[in-house]
This record gives structure tokens, C-alpha cells and sequence, in this order.
């Protein structure tokens, strides 16, 4: 039988906007998935593949944001590979997740290059949080908002931008790809509760803001945003393909995603030299889902403010290390997981110190192993994130004087984060007086940090 999740926390009365479609019959993971979806307030509908036929007539149906199903005990890969073909012409605009037998992990997986297409083992489904990372991305987290004012009417428009109605939450187009922005249009969208594009429509976003915004003032946060969109697009991307194990790629849209990546943090680094203070640009960039799991970026663009500003450290390879220094969280435990993003590792467990010491190992392994084309410091930026100054720190107890200076300053950055969630929300402070407390803090605290940085870098917190 079917059945439908509606949350009143979180969704109108009116809801209809489909985030999950189940097409499976195990309970163990039926279990598993309802624990997310009450976790996130997902909307779904569950089937047994016997009571789905395709084609789907139901209108409701016909649109979710993705589709899961998982290989039946005796389903070969090469009848689950037919069957994800039939979903993803069924549904053309849904990602399909699958959940793979461990039997099935040694056999050819070329079809996993789809880029809706998302495979999980087993053990990715059932003990990390790959599966609801992958959700809420693919459900909650494809649009990046913009406003209305952003755009000048008689302007040509390179990307689409959407509004969601009230009433059923589905996103109606209001502007197109090679439009001519007339004064009547402009007005009328400015009328709009909110604007949203496609994450996957950034970098056209972003070129249109640099075409028309030069860098001061305003318009330089204006840029600042807009570019936040683009690095964000390029790494989430990259993110898909980084956390799982059994998602092929092909090398090259690997290197130019790697490259677009690239191209931005240049661009951000240049942005950060002016005299304007982007701290709050930056942290209220975007609130998309997603990043209530993966603060990356954030952590990088902070890391990069304070090496500009300070002239401490390779401002581009500290946002670079910055963004793929913690990918390794993804093979903690769940709740290790979740526990981190939300307070630190200050109230681990001994095992799960034990697992998280291997965070900089698997993040430079899976960079690696994915064909990341990083330099010779980043990689070494990324297994130092969480070495201290006494010597004292993981995975490798490295002395002071062979810690990059951008490993620490990533460090010092993922600080400032974390309170930003948390302390600045609990208390009402404001970020600066975070930022100059949390200098003071580490100050104090002999042998987390070299003194002598924390000393150079005391103004770039301001």
C-alpha cells in the first residue's frame, strides 16, 4: 500500500511537492529511510515496485526530486542496470539512488557515471550519512536564492530563475535563458516573495553580476555572493562524486569541474584584497539544506579571508585545502557524524576519537584516489587540518615547524564556524566579538596554535 509523510513542522496544508519516491519492499531499509525522513520532514510516497506501473499517470507522482530503490535478492546488476534505465526515462528530471548487494560491488558499475545516478553499498547506506547527504541535496538544496534587484531591465539573461508557490511548494519558471529582460517582467517578478536559480546555472548567474557590478561597495558583496554560488555549484559536484565509493566519473568533467573550482577561489581571493569587510557577506551566503551537513565552504572562505588579510599562508590553497580537508567525515559512524557538525569532537567517546583521527587520511585517499588534480601543499594541507602546536595532534604528531601555515589557518577557521552555528545563535552575539573571543580563547590555550600566528593574524579577525 501507498502511504504519504506530511510534516506539519515544516509543510503547508497544501503541500504537494514530492521530495522521495520509495520503490521497495525491505523493511530493514524501509526502517532506515523513515528515520531520514522524519529527521528532515521529508515529503513521500512508498510502493512496492508490483503496485508502481510504468508509465506513471499520476501527475504527483510523475516529479520527484528522487527516486529510490534498492537490488532485489536475486536481481542480477544487469536487470537492476535495465531497471534504472526505465526510471531515469520515466523520470527525467529525478536522481535515482540505489542500493547495491555487496555481490554486485565487484562487477562492472560504468553505468554509475549518470550523474543522477547514485549508487550505495550496503554499508554507505546503513552507517554513514551518504544516503541523506545525497537526499537532501538532490531534494532540498538545487536552488541558491537571489533578489529581484540583482537585475536591469533591458538585459540579456543567461540562466533561469524560478519563484515557489505557496500553496503545492513547486518552483514555476518566471524568466529564461536568452531573454531580454523587459521594465514590465522586472517589475512584476520584483513582486515575488523571493527568486531562486538553479545551483547548476551559477556560473551564468555569476557572470552576469560581474558584466554589471564592479567591485565596491554594494556591488561588491553583490560579486562576493554570486561567487560563493559558483565555487559552491562546482564543489558540490565534485562532492557527489568525492563521498561515494561506487560513483564513476569521467575524468574529464572531473578536471574541468577541479578547474571551475579553481577559477573561482582565484576570483574569491582577489575579491577578499579589497578594503570592504566581507565576514557577514559570506556567512549569510546561503542557508540551503544541505549545509547543515557539509560547512566546507565556509570554512574555506573564512580560512582564505584571514590569510589575505593577514598575509599569512597561500590564500588559494588555503581555500582549496580548505574546501577538501574534511571529506573524510564521511565515513564516520552517522551519529559520530552529526555529532561533530553539531558541537565538535569535544564530547566524543574513545572510539570515536579512535575514528576520527582517520578524517585528513581518507580525505587526501579519497581526493587521490578520485583523481583530484590538487598541488604537492594542498596535499599536504590536507592531512595537517588537525595537527596542534605542541605536537600533539593527529594523525601524524607532526612537529610545529612542518605544519602549513594554511593547514592551521583552515583549523582556526573551522572554529569560527562552528560558532557562528552555535555560540552567536545561543547568545545573540555578533560575529565580530565570535571571532575576536574565539582569538582569544585559542590564545590563551597554549599549544593548540604557533602564538606567533595567532599574533599575525589578530587584525583579520576584525
Amino acid at each position: 500500500m501507498s502511504e504519504t509523510n506530511r510534516s506539519p513542522e515544516e509543510q503547508t496544508l497544501f503541500r504537494q511537492k514530492l521530495e522521495l519516491l520509495l520503490l521497495t519492499g525491505d523493511e530493514a531499509v524501509l526502517s532506515h529511510v523513515r528515520e531520514i525522513i522524519s529527521l528532515h520532514h521529508l515529503t513521500f510516497r512508498h510502493f512496492n515496485e508490483a503496485e508502481l506501473t510504468l508509465p506513471v499517470q499520476s501527475s504527483e507522482l510523475k516529479r520527484p526530486s528522487v527516486v529510490f530503490i534498492s537490488q532485489k535478492e536475486n536481481e542480477s546488476l544487469q536487470d537492476l542496470s535495465g531497471h534504472v534505465d526505465r526510471l531515469l526515462t520515466e523520470f527525467p528530471k529525478s536522481s535515482i539512488i540505489t542500493l547495491l548487494h555487496d555481490s554486485s560491488l565487484k562487477e562492472n558499475l560504468e553505468g554509475t557515471a549518470n550523474p543522477r545516478v547514485f549508487p550505495l553499498s550496503q554499508h554507505e547506506f546503513f552507517k554513514t550519512i551518504k544516503f541523506e547527504s545525497i537526499v537532501l541535496a538532490k531534494s532540498r538544496s538545487q536552488f541558491f536564492a537571489i533578489q529581484a534587484s540583482d537585475l536591469f531591465p533591458m538585459t540579456s539573461i543567461d540562466f533561469t530563475a524560478f519563484v515557489q508557490l505557496t500553496l503545492n511548494q513547486r518552483y514555476l519558471a518566471v524568466l529564461f535563458k536568452k531573454l531580454v529582460l523587459t521594465e514590465e517582467r522586472l517589475e512584476r517578478i520584483s513582486r515575488a516573495p523571493g527568486l531562486l536559480i538553479p545551483a547548476t546555472e551559477s556560473q551564468e548567474y555569476h557572470k552576469y553580476i560581474a558584466t554589471y557590478y564592479d567591485k565596491s561597495g554594494a556591488s561588491l558583496k553583490k560579486r562576493a555572493r554570486s561567487l560563493f554560488y559558483a565555487l559552491t555549484s562546482s564543489w558540490l559536484t565534485l562532492l557527489d562524486y568525492l563521498i561515494l565509493d561506487y560513483k564513476t566519473f569521467p575524468t574529464e568533467e572531473v578536471k574541468i569541474c577541479f578547474e571551475n573550482v579553481r577559477a573561482a577561489a582565484k576570483e574569491i581571493v582577489e575579491l577578499l584584497q579589497a578594503e570592504e569587510n566581507l565576514w557577514e557577506t559570506f556567512k549569510d551566503a546561503s542557508h540551503n539544506h544541505i549545509f547543515k551537513l557539509w560547512r566546507e565552504p565556509w570554512i574555506a572562505i573564512y580560512a582564505a579571508t584571514i590569510s589575505v588579510k593577514s598575509g599569512q599562508g597561500n590564500p588559494e590553497e588555503t581555500l582549496i585545502g580548505g574546501l577538501f580537508s574534511s571529506i573524510g567525515l564521511i565515513d564516520l559512524p552517522a551519529e559520530t557524524f552529526r555529532k561533530y557538525i553539531a558541537s565538535g569532537e569535544r564530547d566524543f567517546s574513545t572510539e570515536e576519537k579512535k575514528a576520527f583521527e582517520n578524517v585528513p587520511m581518507t580525505s587526501l585517499n579519497r581526493s587521490l584516489a578520485k583523481n583530484l588534480p590538487l598541488s604537492e601543499n594542498e596535499k599536504s594541507i590536507l592531512v595537517t587540518t588537525q595537527e596542534r602546536f605542541d605536537g600533539k595532534g593527529f594523525p601524524n604528531q607532526v612537529p610545529a615547524e612542518k605544519i602549513p601555515v594554511e593547514a592551521s589557518l583552515i583549523r582556526f577557521a573551522t572554529l569560527i564556524d562552528r560558532g557562528a552555528r552555535t555560540t552567536m545563535e545561543e547568545t545573540n552575539v555578533g560575529f565580530r566579538f565570535l571571532r575576536e573571543k574565539i582569538w582569544e580563547a585559542e590564545n590563551q590555550n597554549t599549544g593548540n596554535f604557533d602564538p606567533t600566528l595567532l599574533e599575525k593574524i589578530a587584525n583579520a579577525l576584525l
